[in-house]
């Protein structure tokens, strides 16, 4: 556990001074967690990433606090969301290893195959601009193919239309099978309960611990529907949800 702190410590020093000349908010959150307060840097980084929007960054630091309150599903929240803006940062990774490890926290949402590995090298996000640069280049080609008739130009434009074709079937292939991401959530609160139905007075077939992670396969009334039962949506957060970890 010491060893993990020092890690989580001294990355998140390199992260404060990532953030040092971002927003306001950020810089009085560097500042409270450099003195140990971290309900206030908490505080100043969800206000940070209200009005200047998420970044890896902010997210990293956000969980580096939570982790240090001890408050580990918020934290892995946090540093879920930083990893899905930055999923190649070993420093983003490390400390979301180490907070599960802290917290105990397994993951019931679907598990990549080993073959998967690759659809990872890259966000969501990117993949979709990926998507969108080949779909554009093989309109482009698709054009130019009418305007260069003969010799080396319409072979180059050809291939240029065929690599096109593959980057675009990959990222459209990753993307679909990176859909089940977005319907990723971590349990924020302890001992959180899993309902038998989605109201509060249904009974209690599981408790989970703040932390873990689960598939949600739908909606209704205030909680989400997983594997096993209903869950609070006050217990529970998407990954990829718009709002900032809590």
């Amino acid at each position: 556990m010491k060893s993990g702190f020092l890690v989580i410590l001294t990355a998140a020093l390199f992260a404060l001074s990532a953030t040092a000349h971002a927003a306001p908010e950020a810089e009085e959150g560097n500042s409270a967690y450099l003195s140990g307060k971290f309900e206030e840097a908490a505080q100043a980084y969800e206000k940070a990433l209200e009005t200047k929007g998420a970044s890896a960054s902010l997210l990293y630091n956000l969980g580096n606090t939570y982790y240090r309150m001890g408050e580990f599903g918020p934290a892995i929240l946090a540093y879920e969301r930083a990893l899905a803006l930055d999923p190649r940062a070993a420093d983003i990774q490390t400390n979301l290893r180490q907070a599960r490890e802290a917290a105990a926290a397994f993951d019931e949402s679907h598990q990549p195959a080993p073959w998967e590995a690759p659809v990872h090298w890259l966000s969501f996000n990117e993949w979709a601009v990926v998507c969108a640069v080949a779909l554009g280049l093989l309109a482009a080609v698709s054009l130019a193919q009418g305007l260069f008739l003969s010799g080396k130009k319409i072979a180059a434009v050809r291939w240029a239309a065929v690599i096109s074709a593959v980057v675009l079937f990959i990222s459209i292939t990753a993307l679909v099978l990176r859909l089940s991401d977005l319907n990723r959530a971590i349990v924020l609160t302890p001992d959180a309960r899993v309902r038998l139905s989605p109201f509060e007075t249904a009974d209690t077939v599981a408790t989970l611990k703040a932390g873990w992670a689960v598939q949600v396969e739908g909606e209704h009334d205030g909680f989400y529907r997983i594997r096993n039962g209903w869950i609070s949506r006050n217990d529970a957060a998407l990954v990829h949800e718009p709002s900032a970890a809590r």
